[in-house]
């Protein structure tokens, strides 16, 4: 695996302190190399921080559904409905956070739709219409790890998080400037940030809130490799292990509460299959 050498802190590079950073519970990323966290959808909830814990999770809830409804209105694949469906859940990278696995830089792939629109059809047609429910089937796919999970937030709540960066970078002794940023996917956001001067094409910092991160599951040699995977697995299984459970319960009066139990992490004696 390669190393990472030289690393440069956001604040050593604009010449403060870091712990204004902390006290304002913000990461302070590396800027010429990935830190090795990802942004995990269900923590946005518990954020301190209002534009993720309400803003954030009104649009996360409205984008993915839109998603359903979409799906929902398809009636075979490739027509008008599952073509935006596509496109909203198309997730290039975000690398303007610094966040993933890159050792040499802050570029990476993001993720493309593929096996997931067909994931989430399946999904749809089993009736399920929550969409704290439904992104859980982004944890489903094979090879769709925390990486791609961060990145599918990042562009969801993009728009939130920079309003929070807006609020933040008024109290941090850093210069930002003007920039207009281009999604693969066609969004475009305009917003004033920090320039990022290890990276090429004259691009921006995105500070990221410490209370959504959790850490990558890191390979350092191949006896990692198993331990890695797992770690990406039981990610996806976190929800995943209950769900079933909950689509089977999908006719019960009380969803609020079935969703509770599948969410809280806890397993049950209730047999939801009766």
């Amino acid at each position: 695996m390669a190393k990472i050498t030289n690393p440069v802190r956001f604040s050593d590079q604009y010449g403060f302190d870091p712990k204004l950073l902390k006290r304002a519970g913000v990461l302070n990323p590396t800027l010429n190399v990935d830190t090795r966290l990802f942004i995990d959808p269900l923590l946005l909830s518990a954020s301190r921080h209002h534009e993720i814990r309400t803003n954030a999770v009104a649009t996360y809830d409205d984008h993915f559904t839109t998603v359903i409804k979409l799906l929902r209105a398809s009636t075979k694949v490739g027509d008008v409905a599952w073509r935006n469906a596509s496109r909203y859940l198309s997730f290039p990278e975000i690398k303007w956070t610094c966040l993933g696995y890159g050792a040499h830089s802050v570029s990476g792939s993001g993720s493309t739709p593929g096996r997931i629109i067909e994931t989430a059809k399946q999904i749809v047609d089993l009736g399920v219409d929550d969409p704290k429910l439904f992104v859980a089937m982004a944890l489903f796919e094979e090879g769709f790890g925390p990486d791609n999970i961060s990145d599918m937030t990042a562009n969801v709540i993009l728009g939130d998080l920079l309003r929070f960066n807006a609020r933040v970078l008024k109290r941090l002794p850093v210069k930002s400037e003007p920039f207009t940023l281009q999604l693969r996917n066609g969004k475009t956001y305009h917003a004033d940030l920090p320039l990022n001067p290890f990276v090429s094409h004259h691009q921006p910092v995105i500070l990221v809130l410490s209370d959504v991160l959790r850490d990558l599951p890191i390979v350092k040699d191949w006896s990692d490799v198993a331990q890695a995977a797992s770690q990406n697995e039981q990610l996806r299984q976190r929800v995943n292990y209950q769900i079933a459970d909950l689509w089977a319960a999908k006719t019960l009066k009380d969803k609020a509460e079935v969703r509770r139990w599948a969410l809280s992490g806890k397993r049950s004696s209730v047999n939801f299959w009766k």
